[in-house]
């Protein structure tokens, strides 16, 4: 597993995480998000959905 950390525009922190699959593709699994002191919250995500709307399918 892959964790990705930074700061974004917006002011919030994000988290991304990704599993590393045995072809050394890198798949997302979940992104998390985080305002001032609060708490990480889970971002809904679909990533079948876009990767389908990306390639035209």
């Amino acid at each position: 597993m892959k964790h990705i950390y930074f700061h974004g525009n917006d002011g919030a922190d994000y988290c991304l995480i990704f599993f590393t699959l045995t072809n050394g593709t890198d798949f997302e699994i979940a992104q998390f998000r985080k305002v001032g002191k609060g708490k990480w919250k889970q971002e809904k995500m679909n990533p079948e959905e876009d990767s389908i709307k990306e390639s035209g399918i």
